[in-house]
């Protein structure tokens, strides 16, 4: 990912969990000094091919620093099981000037 840019993040879910059988969905970026939160509403959902897709800001990614930034979904199911995936990784590249462009 690079700050300042909007990207769109798709996890695919294991086929045994339907992404339609989940109340409740958050997926949590992390880096050394900030963290966010994406909850079901802010989420798509696809049935069809099982996926989670989070489309991020411009403001989102400028609240990062660049460096590693680590990532975990964790979900309730509508029977009341509680799952977590694996934490994730990915860096994220800097910009030259800061600010969202308009």
């Amino acid at each position: 990912m690079i700050r300042g840019t909007t990207p769109t993040l798709v996890f695919h879910v294991q086929e045994e969990v339907k992404v339609l059988e989940m109340k409740q969905i958050w997926v949590t970026l992390k880096s050394s000094q900030t963290e966010m939160t994406f909850d079901i509403d802010d989420l798509i959902l696809n049935s069809e091919n099982n996926t989670i897709t989070i489309h991020m800001t411009q403001e989102d990614t400028l609240s990062f620093r660049g460096g590693p930034i680590r990532m975990q979904i964790r979900v309730l199911t509508k029977n009341d099981k509680a799952m977590a995936s694996k934490i994730m990784s990915t860096d994220l590249s800097g910009i030259l000037r800061d600010g969202v462009i308009l």
